[in-house]
């Protein structure tokens, strides 16, 4: 499932305007001692915040092998965003309880769904999975954690849950930082990747009109020495550089990256006549 490209600029226009607009009311509110509503510096930093992690769970939803979870997590967001702008503007159930324990746990379970989804694509080397599959445990149960914060349970007293989380956020944090940086590391370009076979072809020089055989790779000219270049685009995954070659599903089978149609149609087994 893909997000269209004018839903994904209406994201991107609705987040900068926000972002743009928290920037100018914060900086009235503080050189020139302006009197903001608080409404609209919370409307704008609400908004901001939402369109990110609706935009994050876009991108999964797109790449992920679960992308259920993702749509989860826009729902979620979507409705907790609805809920507390509500309550905002228009004093909507504001001193409820319930209410805002629903909205709360909607919206962390949302911004845990777009966490934990943006974390799975990550494509680590066997050796150290384990950081990427320890994040994700973590942000579970982090947010596991906050929800019942938010709900009233407090099995350890306040400043037990308070320590609790503390080591989670650091720790998440950690994750956070670690699995993008190790999966850029560990990522392989295409364009870096020799290709996979050793091609000859018969060619005719442009200079002299010689004709001979070459290989891909740098050669030269059997009679006149013009260099030729020769270079082979193979269709490679954009996550893992797996070889996508004689395939019949448009999936890697290596990272399960989703690929398009068109690299499929390229690089799918010949049928025998």
């Amino acid at each position: 499932m893909k997000l269209s490209p004018s839903l994904k600029r209406t994201f991107l226009i609705i987040l900068s305007v926000s972002l743009a607009s928290s920037a100018v009311l914060g900086m009235l509110a503080i050189t020139l001692s302006v009197r903001i509503h608080d409404g609209l510096l919370v409307s704008a930093l609400f908004t901001s915040l939402y369109c990110l992690v609706g935009l994050a769970c876009g991108l999964a939803m797109e790449r992920s092998s679960r992308p259920w979870l993702a749509g989860f997590g826009i729902i979620a967001t979507a409705v907790s965003y609805v809920m507390c702008m509500g309550t905002v503007w228009i004093d909507l159930l504001n001193n409820d309880e319930i209410f805002w324990q629903i909205t709360g746990s909607l919206g962390v379970m949302g911004f845990a769904a777009g966490h934990y989804s943006l974390i799975a694509l990550a494509r680590l080397s066997a050796n150290i999975r384990w950081i990427r599959m320890l994040t994700l445990l973590l942000i579970a149960c982090s947010a596991i954690v906050v929800i019942l914060i938010i709900n009233g349970f407090k099995p350890f007293g306040y400043d037990g849950m308070e320590k609790i989380i503390f080591m989670m956020v650091i720790l998440n944090l950690c994750g956070t930082v670690a699995v993008p940086i190790l999966h850029f590391l560990n990522r392989l370009p295409a364009a870096d990747q020799p290709p996979s076979v050793a091609y000859n072809m018969q060619i005719i020089c442009p200079r002299c009109q010689c004709q001979q055989e070459v290989s891909n790779g740098t050669s030269y000219c059997q009679r006149c020495r013009l260099r030729f270049k020769i270079e082979f685009d193979e269709p490679r995954c954009d996550q893992c550089g797996y070889l996508l070659h004689q395939l019949t599903e448009p999936r890697c089978p290596e990272c399960g990256w989703s690929f398009p149609d068109r690299l499929l149609a390229t690089s799918a087994p010949e049928t025998p006549n």
